[in-house]
């Protein structure tokens, strides 16, 4: 029988805290970040289409709202927002996005996805950006 993940995401027992090489320092452990190691992440992209540029801008900032009341690890960019967790979970918050752009007056919705899935992790948003941020 295969288990998904989202049969197990509910049971805190499948959450293993990654723990340090004994004796190497925290701040050279690769993944000190994460309570647990993402297996996918999803970058999505929304292009509103309805009669006023406002209500674009306002379904886009609640649709920012709704991922950030998902509780999943995320970033905003200019161009899209990338969550990252667990694979089911992410497509399903990709689905509810659709939904909510429509019932928020989108006569159409262009999503552009993208997605990065491995089953023993990948890794996280932080660690593929930290290095290119400018630290004032």
């Amino acid at each position: 029988m295969v288990r998904r993940t989202s049969d197990l995401r509910l049971n805190p027992l499948n959450l293993i805290r990654i723990m340090p090489a004994k004796g190497k320092p925290v701040s050279e452990f690769p993944f000190r970040e994460t309570f647990f190691m993402p297996k996918a992440t999803v970058s999505i992209q929304i292009l509103p289409k309805s009669e006023k540029d406002e209500k674009n801008l306002k379904i886009i900032d609640e649709v920012i709202d709704y991922i950030k009341s998902r509780r999943v690890s995320y970033e905003v960019g200019p161009m899209e927002t990338t969550m990252e967790g667990d694979l089911d979970l992410l497509l399903d918050i990709v689905r509810e996005i659709q939904y909510l752009a429509a019932d928020m007056g989108a006569g159409q919705l262009f999503s552009y996805i993208k997605i990065i899935y491995n089953p023993k992790g990948v890794m996280s948003i932080r660690e593929k950006v930290t290095k290119h941020r400018k630290h004032v």
